[in-house]
């Protein structure tokens, strides 16, 4: 309390910056022994939610498996192997660009909604002034 108040002209203005100095050092080292004894005894007891993470993240693994498939001829299967050959071959197929002329059963659905002129205008083939007028 005698630096504080001092005069400036007896020193005392530097000897309470360097105290303030010392004084933010001891904090900063006080804050760095907490944070790692937090982490000691972190490591030591560990985080009380790990046991419930772990089990939810077991539950989703077990859910989310494929024991086993049913293949093209109706027989099931659960040679890994074998289930991961269905997946793919599904896959292939799902994304496969396979054009087989238009569908019966649109077309079929479409019958008595359109009149033949009408049908006979969106069979037309389209030229790239029309598609420009679209746009």
């Amino acid at each position: 309390m005698s630096i504080r108040n001092g005069s400036a002209q007896d020193n005392s203005l530097g000897t309470m910056e360097a105290l303030e100095k010392e004084l933010s050092d001891w904090q900063c080292k006080e804050e760095v022994l907490w944070k790692q004894h937090s982490r000691v005894q972190w490591l030591k007891e560990g985080d009380r939610n790990t046991a419930y993470f772990y089990n939810r993240a077991l539950a989703r693994r077990k859910k989310n498996h494929i024991a086993d498939l049913m293949d093209d001829n109706g027989t099931s299967v659960s040679d890994r192997t074998r289930v991961e050959e269905i997946c793919i071959r599904y896959f292939k197929d799902l994304f496969t660009s396979r054009y087989f002329g238009p569908n019966r059963r649109i077309l079929h659905a479409l019958e008595g909604r359109i009149s033949s002129s009408m049908a006979t205008y969106l069979d037309k083939d389209f030229t790239s002034s029309k598609v420009l007028t679209a746009l």
